[in-house]
């Protein structure tokens, strides 16, 4: 195997893992913010929804 084509492989599987790491991250969002609405919605207190989310109150508030 070339150096070249030993850092193509090296890159690519750097962009596989960075991949992964965005998709894991967005997923983590949408799930935070799918129970920061159900409890949203059985009239809990916004800070007890950032804390029990780890969401902000920004993101909480865009929302409402």
């Amino acid at each position: 195997m070339s150096l070249a084509e030993r850092f193509r492989q090296e890159g690519a599987q750097k962009g596989i893992e960075k991949g992964k790491l965005e998709g894991k991250l967005e997923g983590e969002m949408e799930k935070a913010l799918s129970i920061a609405k159900a409890i949203l919605f059985k009239d809990y207190p916004l800070e007890d929804i950032t804390l029990l989310t780890g969401l902000s109150r920004a993101h909480i508030e865009a929302f409402i």
